[in-house]
């Protein structure tokens, strides 16, 4: 029941972290921390998941600046003002990762499900559209924000800079048909973050 406690806790009581310390992270709780997003489960146990761990400052500024370069490229064809303060304001935070001591980028590899092929082989159901790739991946992501939370550590998870994805995948070297999928950094968080309502369980849950 303990353990059982313990996964409970993690799961409530975690976080997304967007100010963090300056201290740093050991490569050894890097490793415990990517480890735990290898035992999610993926479609197939294709495991079609690699990880880049960015520590190093220069890397962290160059995907900071091909993000910021984006957006201001991207507010200057908004003409509308409204529109234009709300795309400013959202992008706030679209940058926060830099400040974090690592940024785990998660790559998505090639994923083609068994019934995807055999559809496409016999020419049937060609409406079917498999996201097994995407929801191994978001599990393992899942795995990160937890081990992280349960070590000591503040973690978010961003798709927001991947308004800059091609940019970013160049800094990271990251080449076609791998892809990235999403950034988190990871950290000593600087602030307490209060927790934020949840939809009450009998709103989400039908049980027949």
């Amino acid at each position: 029941m303990s353990e059982l406690n313990n996964v409970i806790d993690a799961i409530k009581n975690r976080r997304s972290v967007r100010s963090f310390t300056n201290e740093p992270i050991s490569n050894s709780d890097i490793l415990t921390i990517l480890e735990s997003a290898t035992w999610a489960p993926s479609g197939g146990n294709n495991q079609n998941w690699g990880f880049i761990a960015v520590t190093n400052n220069e890397v962290k500024n160059k995907m900071f600046s091909v993000v910021k370069d984006k957006l201001v490229s991207v507010a200057s064809n908004i003409n509308s003002a409204s529109a234009l303060k709300a795309f400013n304001d959202y992008a706030n935070y679209f940058g926060f990762f830099a400040s974090a001591p690592v940024v785990v980028a998660v790559v998505k590899k090639p994923y083609d499900s068994l019934i995807k092929r055999m559809f496409r082989r016999y020419g049937v159901e060609k409406e079917y559209i498999s996201n097994a790739a995407e929801q191994g991946i978001s599990a393992a992501i899942e795995n990160i924000l937890l081990c992280a939370y349960s070590i000591g550590y503040g973690s978010c998870w961003m798709t927001g800079p991947l308004i800059a994805k091609k940019e970013l995948e160049s800094v990271l070297e990251i080449s076609s048909p791998d892809e990235l999928f999403a950034l988190v950094p990871i950290g000593c968080a600087k602030d307490i973050v209060k927790p934020i309502k949840r939809k009450p369980i009998n709103e989400v849950v039908r049980i027949i």
